[in-house]
């Protein structure tokens, strides 16, 4: 060995030495990995595997889980209790409350023969005075067969004769072969009873009335 780099080599030994002790008095653990650990912490190199010897990835950021858009209704629309849609497809007439405190409607007979009728669910058939039968071609209505006797609205006590017709109201619901008394006389009494009323679905919000034809 050259004399002159004697005191090199030494210099480098006693550094290794040194650094070799103080891995070691980093190394708790006492094995060979717990020394590789070591050794990665004083060169500056963290966050390895244990028993590996590749650094670990940090993972990506953790953000919330953004809530899903809700699905809009169009307007108009609601639920009911039962979750489903309060429209129906069905038809209907809606009609407003007059300041008599009634419902009135537009009907139709034979088409072509139009009316006002009030919407009377305390009635038990409907009733159309003798104008409207006149209207319909009968001008003697009392010659009619099947007479019966109708209390109308001021108390007094009517005759008529009940005969199957076929009602259109508000030019949208048709009921065909409705028991309908024929009164004899012109009274203006011309009423939707319950002989019509008992197809239709009825539902009444605030003044408003509406009529549904059952399916």
């Amino acid at each position: 060995m050259n004399p002159d780099l004697a005191p090199t080599v030494f210099l480098v030994l006693a550094g290794l030495v040194v650094t070799l002790i103080f891995v070691i008095s980093l190394n708790p653990k006492g094995n060979a990995v717990g020394l590789r650990e070591s050794y990665w912490k004083w060169i500056g190199v963290d966050g390895l595997m244990e028993g590996q010897g590749t650094p670990v990835q940090p993972s990506r950021p953790i953000t919330p889980e953004q809530p899903r858009p809700q699905p809009q209704r169009p307007p108009g629309q609601s639920r009911t209790p039962s979750g489903q849609r309060s429209g129906d497809s069905r038809p209907f007439v809606e009609l407003t409350r007059k300041p008599d405190g009634g419902y009135h409607a537009n009907c139709s007979i034979a088409s072509g023969v139009n009316f006002m009728a009030h919407v009377d669910t305390g009635a038990d058939k409907c009733t159309i005075d003798s104008a409207v039968a006149k209207a319909l071609g009968i001008s003697n209505p009392a010659r009619l067969t099947h007479n019966t006797n109708v209390t109308i609205a001021d108390g007094s006590v009517v005759k008529g004769s009940q005969q199957p017709i076929d009602w259109c109201i508000e030019g949208k619901i048709i009921v065909k072969d409705v028991p309908t008394i024929i009164l004899f006389k012109g009274t203006g009494s011309n009423l939707i009873g319950m002989s019509l009323l008992k197809h239709l679905d009825i539902k009444i919000s605030g003044d408003t009335m509406r009529l549904y034809q059952k399916s």
